[in-house]
């Protein structure tokens, strides 16, 4: 429809109902960017400690092999480097949050870690690469990859001397 000074008229129902579409719209966006935001990033501890800052104050997925003790509760590459003590191969676990207590069944076992990393926190005496605050869920990770078959180069020579 024109009006008189010929500029399109849009009767009043019709901009408010585009005004509501428009603003459902928006809202929509923003609680889909909100839950996208809040999704954890799948994160290895390698890039944890070689990027720190690339992750600083975000929602992280990691596994790792965690030791819960007085002042020394980590996050390790390996076993071996927890027995070995390097805690620079490691994170340190925020013992604070109501989900800490979830993981003293995973003591000293392989888990999988979801919380905010902080990369300017380095955990008791600052002896780690960073630390997982805020946890939201931690829980065993108890997968173990099936045997590989002996590498027939490797094996030893039957019938042979």
């Amino acid at each position: 429809v024109v009006g008189a000074d010929g500029a399109a008229f849009r009767p009043p129902l019709t901009s408010a109902l585009d005004a509501m579409r428009t603003a459902a719209a928006v809202l929509m966006l923003l609680v889909a960017t909100a839950a996208w935001a809040s999704e954890p990033t799948d994160v290895s501890l390698v890039q944890l400690i070689a990027n720190p800052e690339l992750y600083d104050g975000k929602a992280v997925r990691v596994h790792g092999f965690l030791h819960l003790e007085f002042e020394g509760n980590g996050l390790y590459l390996h076993e071996e480097d927890f027995r070995h003590a390097l805690t620079k191969n490691g994170i340190w676990i925020d013992p604070t949050g109501p989900h800490f207590k979830d993981a003293s069944s995973s003591n000293n076992r392989y888990v999988i870690v979801v919380g905010t990393f902080n990369a300017k926190e380095k955990g008791h005496m600052g002896m780690w690469s960073g630390t997982i605050d805020r946890l939201e869920r931690v829980a065993s990770w108890d997968f173990v990859q099936p045997s590989a078959p002996p590498d027939a180069r490797t094996a030893a020579p039957s019938g042979r001397q």
